[in-house]
């Protein structure tokens, strides 16, 4: 389920955004990736949280 997600949020901004959610931020998306907008992170964030994820992020 959270491969899914990841996905549907394209996989290697989602998972920066993952890592920054832990205080990791690993820098800015490289071309031709698009950073996720603000919108679609806390769209994120919402989403691994109604699957029970955020803890296991901590």
């Amino acid at each position: 389920m959270v491969l899914t997600l990841v996905s549907r949020y394209r996989a290697q901004p989602a998972i920066k955004a993952m890592m920054k959610f832990v205080g990791q931020d690993c820098g800015p998306t490289r071309l031709p990736q698009v950073a996720l907008t603000p919108v679609e992170v806390e769209s994120l964030r919402h989403d691994l949280a109604e699957l029970g994820f955020l803890p296991w992020l901590r």
